[in-house]
């Protein structure tokens, strides 16, 4: 947790580790368990399986709230919450085993005794006024917005091809090096060059697609995603309905996951979840 650059969170001016799990950033952990713990949790409501079926899928269920808890991801909190909700609502009416029995209440004081003793770091996340790790993390998306908006608007058909956005923007910042006038600073201002492991792609599915693919591939991107709910409708009026609400769900966890981060795109683990999730409802609708 001392190293900078790792992802942390601040609890009386300590910092604290958020939870990675095998993966390469605390946030790709919270929205790889943001979208698996939807198919989880349908699984053990549902499926007709034996008693230690059932236990393995609840120890998993609890173990996976944690392990999302800990990695004190908003962007994971946010599209569970919304799934769970929109699940709840759509599909409630279809489950008649859904009922609150002492494994289920016991989930539910394991993880709120987690909530109560992790409350600083969980609170810390929500009040970036407070902390100044939340102010650069809130500045930096900022600076990254800008940066797209100097970009995309150069290369609006063909983008800058993938897996270039960092090394474009560094190669723009270069034709930019020495003394310019910066009226918003105001003054003149002597603009340092950067390596290309300074820049950060922005925390945007949908603009890291337009920025590297340009209109044309943002627009096949749609029609794909399109096309996975189409399929899932399909599901939802098939004898799977149930099933084809936990897609909708896992879908919808992932739109609002790509909307404030940009690892669905950018990294190898972001992209297996991505079709991952996506195969899983070919499979159902096949």
């Amino acid at each position: 947790p001392l190293v900078a650059g790792i992802p942390v969170v601040l609890v009386k001016g300590a910092r604290q580790l958020r939870a990675h799990g095998m993966l390469p950033h605390a946030n790709v952990l919270g929205g790889y368990l943001a979208t698996s713990l939807i198919w989880v949790w349908g699984g053990y409501w549902i499926s007709q399986q034996k008693p230690s079926i059932k236990w393995l899928l609840w120890c998993g269920l609890v173990l996976g709230g944690i392990a999302l808890l800990l990695s004190f991801s908003r962007s994971s909190w946010l599209a569970i919450s919304i799934t769970i909700l929109i699940f709840l609502g759509l599909a409630l009416s279809h489950i008649s085993r859904l009922k609150f029995n002492w494994p289920t209440w016991l989930a539910v004081i394991l993880l709120g005794a987690v909530v109560f003793t992790q409350w600083g770091p969980v609170v810390s996340r929500f009040h970036p006024e407070q902390v100044d790790l939340e102010q650069e993390s809130v500045s930096s998306r900022l600076d990254q917005w800008q940066q797209f908006k100097t970009l995309w608007p150069e290369r609006l058909v063909a983008g800058v091809g993938i897996g270039q956005y960092t090394l474009y923007s560094q190669q723009q910042d270069s034709k930019q090096l020495g003394w310019r006038y910066d009226a918003a600073a105001p003054g003149w201002t002597y603009n340092l060059s950067r390596q290309v492991w300074d820049y950060q792609p922005i925390h945007n599915f949908w603009l890291m697609a337009l920025a590297e693919l340009g209109w044309p591939g943002l627009l096949l991107l749609g029609w794909l995603w399109c096309g996975v709910l189409i399929l899932i409708s399909q599901i939802i009026r098939s004898n799977l309905s149930v099933w084809g609400y936990l897609a909708l769900a896992s879908w919808l966890s992932i739109s609002i996951l790509g909307l404030f981060d940009h690892y669905l795109w950018t990294l190898q683990q972001g992209r297996l979840m991505l079709f991952l999730s996506i195969s899983i409802v070919v499979w159902l609708y096949q």
